[in-house]
């Protein structure tokens, strides 16, 4: 397997994640993760990030490169979630890693669904020119720890593979 993402990230703390999801979020997501296996919960909140992510409309650029980048991830999530229906004992080894990789997902739906919220018109975008600078700074760290969680679960699949 190769790496899920072929861009290196930051080096973030990334163990949190969803502390600050609006109260839609933690409704409508977080009641659908309870008791999911951990890459089931990361398939669902990418779907609804891609989902999401149609009502932005500034900062289309840096959302479009999250949402990309996600959207490229799914394919290596459903394939582990397949190898893991069928060999449950690797269940631990990926845990760690994927709870890492639903909390930077949380946050990149949250600050989607916050950021279509503020921009329902191009014409209220442009009057809220600091906003769209703040939150281009949070697209940027949250493909920043994208990077970091796929590349971490790049390696462990990597090492897994090549143990056997």
């Amino acid at each position: 397997a190769g790496d899920l993402f072929p861009s290196g990230g930051g080096g973030e703390d990334l163990l949190g994640g969803g502390d600050r999801l609006s109260a839609a979020t933690q409704a409508g997501v977080g009641s659908l993760l309870v008791g999911l296996p951990a890459v089931s919960a990361c398939l669902l909140i990418a779907q609804q990030i891609i989902s999401a992510a149609e009502s932005v409309m500034s900062s289309q650029q840096k959302c479009g490169r999250l949402v990309a980048r996600i959207t490229a991830l799914v394919p290596h999530l459903e394939a582990l979630e397949g190898r893991l229906a069928h060999e449950p004992g690797q269940r631990a080894a990926f845990d760690p890693l994927l709870l890492q990789l639903k909390g930077v997902l949380m946050d990149s739906l949250e600050t989607v669904e916050r950021w279509g919220e503020h921009t329902q018109s191009a014409w209220k975008a442009l009057l809220h020119i600091p906003m769209a600078r703040r939150f281009e700074r949070e697209f940027d760290e949250l493909n920043e720890r994208l990077s970091t969680a796929a590349n971490d679960l790049s390696l462990t699949l990597n090492i897994r593979n090549a143990m056997g």
